[in-house]
């Protein structure tokens, strides 16, 4: 009798163990824990980022705009959202709100607003300071720009992007020595640094080392997958002329405007090819092509010949 006594309690505390843990199954089930919850939000993070990151690939920014708008607007605080947007907007020729965004990120990069590593948010940091600059500089407000990149000069001084950057805003700004120094350590930092190599042929046109010029624009034209590449042909186009080989000249221009075609200073060293050798309709065509462009041309002698 005492063996079916503690048989039936036996029975009776497995069939409640078992009700026990369907109970907890089913909780289990409405109500995750608060680790899984927090590895979904960041999988779905991720996956925001990595779509913003192909509709910018893409060329699809208003797009790629707009998610950034959904995650801000919900009051996500991780700063990739503002610079990535401020990038945006720069595309979009949008530079007053590219600047509030990066203006954002500069003045908030000492907070604890983000809740992430210091390092990543230095650089975030880094990333919407030379945004700005690229605007500033696409502004020809070149002391701006200089006032930001040399702060990421100091930071980083052996940054090949940031020294090749201050060297073009020093050249902007008329201050040749040092733009001619940064030109220099750009190049010895790495020879194979595309912006670096057209500093320095640009350098060694203003030097009338014209053979030197080419060897440096044949050098970065090798570099294909350089976004920037109309600049070798320019500059090589430019050395042409001055060589007076003008086909050969002739063949660059079109190439560097095949690349850029937007770009105004090209219309403008291109016009000059054609007054070089007496042509000024042709040179005042493109000199006026390169006004509508926005280029500042009303300076140049050839500006006055065409709008005597």
């Amino acid at each position: 009798m005492a063996l079916n006594f503690y048989r039936n309690w036996f029975c009776k505390l497995l069939v409640l163990t078992k009700v026990v843990f369907a109970l907890l199954f089913l909780l289990g089930c409405n109500y995750p824990n608060k680790s899984g919850t927090n590895s979904i939000n960041k999988n779905d993070s991720r996956l925001i980022i990595d779509s913003i990151n192909g509709l910018y690939r893409n060329n699809d920014y208003e797009a790629a705009v707009s998610l950034c708008n959904k995650e801000i607007e919900s009051g996500n605080t991780y700063p990739y959202y503002r610079v990535r947007r401020g990038k945006l907007y720069s595309k979009l020729n949008e530079d007053d709100l590219a600047i509030k965004d990066f203006n954002y990120i500069i003045s908030n990069v000492s907070d604890t607003i983000y809740g992430i590593l210091d390092s990543v948010r230095v650089n975030y940091f880094y990333t919407a300071l030379y945004g700005r600059a690229e605007i500033f500089i696409s502004r020809k407000e070149y002391k701006s720009a200089y006032v930001d990149l040399a702060k990421l000069y100091a930071f980083d001084s052996l940054d090949i992007h940031i020294v090749s950057s201050l060297a073009t805003t020093c050249k902007l700004m008329g201050s040749y020595s040092q733009a001619e120094y940064l030109e220099q350590k750009a190049y010895s930092l790495d020879s194979s640094s595309f912006i670096a190599i057209v500093n320095i042929g640009f350098r060694s046109i203003k030097k009338k080392d014209f053979f030197g010029a080419l060897y440096y624009f044949n050098k970065a034209i090798k570099i294909k997958e350089a976004k920037e590449q109309y600049a070798a042909y320019l500059g090589r186009a430019i050395v042409y002329g001055k060589m007076t080989e003008y086909d050969l000249a002739e063949k660059d221009y079109l190439k560097a405007i095949e690349l850029s075609p937007t770009n105004a200073d090209i219309y403008t060293y291109y016009s000059g090819l054609y007054f070089m050798q007496g042509k000024k309709d042709k040179g005042c065509e493109l000199l006026k092509k390169a006004e509508e462009l926005g280029g500042d041309v009303k300076h140049l002698t050839f500006y006055r010949i065409c709008n005597p």
